[in-house]
């Protein structure tokens, strides 16, 4: 893998394809769409939705940000088995981010400890399942995950390698290349034009990573999502909850890479502290928010955050947990979110998060 360029390349290339004929098709642009910490994000999505006279679909996204951090997401979808409640869809997912933050593993980095990585991997992978109703999903994905870290970008701070250890950071050093199943079952009952405000949803994934080249890194993840959307008081107004989770397990003897170790803080979870700022083996976060309408184009919103990391599936409780709590603002065209910020505040000083999609 090249890093550097490889989004710009593949929007030169979208430019040139045909616009869809069909509606729904064609070309939009994106703001957003990255993690926070990649500083201001953008691109463009091409969709075509019917390819080979409708017996396919295509969606691809490629985004760039002012850090330049890359994403690009390939879909092949075959829209003929939506009519027999079966869905199928082969992906391929470039990402080339070259600040990720890292303190160090467990609950206890210091804030001092900041250093940087550069993580790039390339995911290939196919997705089918069922949806007997509109509100279920439930299905497997199988595929390969290759990945390659390297030295941070974020001057001043030092790059990671500069300040840990290989035998205190699994994979600093050498990195695993993977063969990933799993599965996942979904549940989806929101309500409301753009921004849920009444409803839920709930998902959980399990997903088995194999270690094809070292044969040290092979463990089993599960990630819950739990999001419940209330109403309030004032009819304007919404009262948003989500709990999240991440576990771990491994056989003796193996080990969790640490770019693959769940995480707390930032602009997704624990807003008052930086992107990724906690890494181990587990994790575990919630959400309240305050969703307030002032007119069709403002929304305001109050919030408090809470997670932490642990090291063991039997050490999950209160203990530890770290908080946050902020306000922030959205800017909405015809109901979709064009742009937001939001302010957090912790015992580590404030962080503003701008935002080009949902917080959730």
């Amino acid at each position: 893998m090249r890093p550097g360029g490889l989004v710009l390349r593949i929007v030169v290339c979208l430019a040139a394809l045909p616009v869809a004929a069909q509606q729904g098709g064609g070309f939009a642009p994106i703001l957003g769409g990255l993690p926070p910490s990649s500083g201001i994000a953008g691109g463009v999505e091409y969709r075509h939705p019917s390819l080979a006279r409708g017996a396919a679909s295509l969606n691809v996204r490629a985004i760039g940000s002012v850090n330049l951090y890359e994403h690009l997401d390939v879909r092949l979808g075959l829209p003929p088995l939506e009519s027999r409640h079966l869905f199928a869809e082969l992906r391929l997912r470039y990402r080339n981010y070259p600040e990720e933050g890292f303190w160090g593993l467990g609950p206890d980095s210091r804030k001092d400890d900041r250093t940087s990585f550069r993580k790039e991997d390339v995911d290939y992978s196919g997705a089918f399942g069922v949806h007997p109703v509109p509100w279920l999903r439930a299905g497997a994905i199988v595929g390969f995950l290759n990945v390659n870290t390297g030295p941070g970008k974020d001057t001043p701070e030092p790059s990671t390698e500069e300040l840990f250890l290989p035998g205190d950071v699994p994979a600093l050093d050498r990195q695993p290349h993977f063969r990933h199943t799993g599965g996942f079952a979904e549940v989806d009952y929101r309500k409301g034009p753009a921004g849920a405000v009444r409803g839920g949803f709930y998902t959980v994934n399990w997903t088995s990573y194999h270690d094809r080249t070292l044969g040290r890194y092979d463990f089993r993840r599960w990630d819950i999502d739990v999001r419940q959307f209330l109403p309030s008081f004032q009819p304007t107004a919404t009262v948003a909850a989500r709990f999240s989770a991440a576990f771990t397990e491994k056989d003796p003897g193996r080990q969790v890479p640490f770019f693959l170790q769940p995480t707390v803080g930032g602009g997704i979870d624990l807003r008052g502290y930086r992107q990724y700022r906690f890494r181990d083996q587990n994790s575990a976060a919630m959400n309240l928010e305050y969703r307030w309408r002032a007119n069709e184009y403002l929304e305001a919103v109050a919030f408090t955050d809470a997670g932490r990391v642990f090291a063991n599936p039997g050490d999950f409780g209160i203990h530890g947990v770290r908080t946050s709590v902020g306000v922030g603002g959205r800017l909405r065209i015809t109901e979709r979110l064009l742009v937001g910020l939001d302010v957090g505040w912790s015992r580590e000083g404030l962080c503003f998060w701008f935002r080009g999609s949902e917080m959730f």
